[in-house]
């Protein structure tokens, strides 16, 4: 998500009389990250289950000693508003208007008439600086990112691309970048938003340099960083099988193995009888701890024994399908201390940090944070022009 966001907010903001360039580069075959969204498998159902972010709440209009944008300004809440109403207005969310079970939003609270009307897309964008709590991506958490990276001018994307190692050009002008792939390019610019881990295990003069003396402090800053591990599984069903809880979603706060499920279509608001359905298990942290390194298909059994125990009504039924995803980096549990947005490794040639690791909550407005954040540092150090 930041990567895409710091594509977006750099190409849209750069006056320069020569356009920024970007290129992403992403290890995975599509985009998303850990706003994965994914088809049942082998295409035998047309609908599709969100196996990373499941919805989106804006903290801008949360207030109180406790909010994480108590410190934030009139400008800044009102750049975060624009983002979820740029989001709103192009259809890729909308308003949240199934129930959760287990959450602890007081749900009178939304701007329903009733627990039956739907919101409408003006009724979500008035809503988006007041009372209602969260919202959905109609296609899957995925469309979000693929949102802000069609958005991003003279920006390229590369997938299936790993990145192995960052070199220094022996003019010291520019990054050498190669993948596991075997692709390698040079860049005067590069930002990092993989989890900090994976940072760490880089090769080449980015590890010297994050050992060098000078950055005995980020080094050590950065190896206390935590994230929290977690399998995801989604089982689709066919047309047959009837799904109609009462709940779109519901959080388990007593299993020794389930923390949270989702009808993944009705959370969506577009259940329909034709297309099927999938229902989407997220594992307690401890759970994911604890077989983080057993093999996935022993995990994916534990996992559909404890949900045919937790929805009795699909004792008797039979995914069409089914994928277990473990996450091994997924909400950041220890962040960086001081939250400073982005660090910043190299001036010359520039070299940042960025991710949900770097800011002060592992969630959408924190990407958000630590993109501005990237975009601020880059306008000082280049002569690119970029305003805000």
């Amino acid at each position: 998500m930041t990567g895409s966001l710091c594509a977006n907010f750099l190409s849209r903001n750069d006056s320069s009389e020569k356009p920024l360039t970007i290129s992403v580069w992403d290890k995975g075959r599509g985009a998303g990250g850990r706003m994965s969204t994914s088809r049942c498998p082998g295409g035998a159902l047309s609908c599709s289950a969100d196996l990373g972010a499941q919805y989106f709440t804006p903290m801008h209009h949360v207030s109180g000693p406790g909010a994480i944008n108590k410190h934030w300004t009139p400008e800044k809440t009102e750049f975060h508003k624009s983002i979820f109403e740029e989001l709103l207005d192009a259809g890729v969310l909308r308003a949240m208007d199934g129930r959760i079970d287990g959450d602890d939003y007081d749900y009178a609270k939304q701007k329903t008439k009733s627990k039956e009307t739907s919101i409408s897309q003006a009724d979500a964008k008035s809503a988006v600086n007041d009372e209602l709590k969260h919202f959905v991506a109609v296609n899957g958490s995925s469309a979000v990112v693929k949102h802000f990276l069609k958005e991003a001018l003279n920006t390229k994307v590369d997938f299936n691309e790993t990145i192995e190692s960052l070199t220094v050009t022996e003019d010291k002008k520019r990054w050498c970048v190669k993948t596991k792939e075997g692709k390698s390019e040079e860049f005067p610019c590069v930002i990092l938003t993989m989890p900090v881990p994976q940072i760490l295990q880089l090769q080449g003069d980015i590890r010297d340099l994050i050992s060098s003396p000078g950055c005995e402090d980020v080094k050590a800053k950065l190896e206390k960083v935590v994230y929290s591990s977690r399998y995801a599984l989604a089982a689709w069903f066919g047309p047959e099988v009837t799904l109609d809880m009462t709940w779109c979603a519901k959080y388990y706060n007593d299993d020794p193995c389930i923390r949270y499920v989702a009808i993944d279509a009705k959370k969506r608001g577009v259940q329909n009888e034709v297309t099927g359905s999938s229902i989407v298990i997220h594992t307690s942290v401890p759970f994911g701890l604890k077989h983080l390194e057993d093999d996935v298909n022993q995990v994916k059994e534990l996992i559909l024994a404890q949900m045919v125990k937790r929805i009795p009504e699909l004792k008797d039924q039979t995914p069409v399908n089914v994928k277990c995803q473990r996450w091994r980096y997924s909400q950041v549990y220890k962040r960086y201390q001081d939250s400073p947005g982005c660090v910043m490794l190299s001036s010359s040639p520039l070299l940042l940090l960025a991710g949900d690791a770097f800011v002060e909550a592992s969630r959408f407005d924190g990407c958000v944070d630590s993109a501005l954040a990237v975009t601020n540092c880059i306008k000082h150090q280049t002569n690119h022009g970029i305003n805000y």
